[in-house]
């Protein structure tokens, strides 16, 4: 990750984070108050750009037609069809 003047080198996070991520962390950043009609499914990360390491989400959920998966801090798996179910250990 690299802020300039906010994070002083770049640096790797290893905990799951998710593109839904960044629209909530974009706004929690510029302090902008997310509509009442819109509906976010995912959670800002400011707080790990101001360098905190604690774990923000444990888990995070996908959904793509068929295609599923859901990613740990320890597993991955993934239906990639209606009749297979995929997992490995990260």
């Amino acid at each position: 990750m690299q802020w300039k003047k906010k994070i002083k080198e770049p640096r790797i996070y290893k905990n799951i984070m998710g593109s839904v991520d960044y629209v909530p962390t974009i706004l929690d950043i510029c302090q902008a108050k997310i509509p009442d009609n819109m509906k976010i499914d995912g959670v800002s990360y400011k707080s790990v750009l101001e360098g905190n390491e604690k774990l923000v989400r444990n888990s995070l959920h996908l959904k793509m037609g068929y295609a599923r998966a859901i990613k740990t801090s320890l597993f991955v798996t993934s239906k990639k069809s209606k009749n297979k179910l995929l997992a490995a250990k990260v």
